[in-house]
């Protein structure tokens, strides 16, 4: 690799943990409460796959905390 691409890879990565430190918090906040009537995509997810679920060895928490990371990165959405 070469430097002038380090900082641009260490700005990725710290990029990467704020955008899945505010997903975390998105997602904990939808854990704690009950839906409204309004559900949006955190709700239709948790719906989706039951507490305890597993997929592909990674647990619930962490599939939908990437399956939102991917929508919100996706700018064709």
């Amino acid at each position: 690799m070469d430097y002038p691409a380090k900082g641009h890879v260490s700005a990725m990565k710290r990029t990467a943990k704020e955008l899945d430190a505010v997903l975390g918090n998105w997602l904990e906040e939808h854990l704690k409460k009950k839906a409204d009537g309004d559900s949006d995509f955190m709700d239709v997810m948790m719906s989706n796959l039951p507490e305890g679920a597993e997929m592909s060895g990674y647990s619930r928490h962490v599939v939908i905390k990437a399956t939102a990371m991917v929508r919100c990165l996706d700018v064709n959405n």
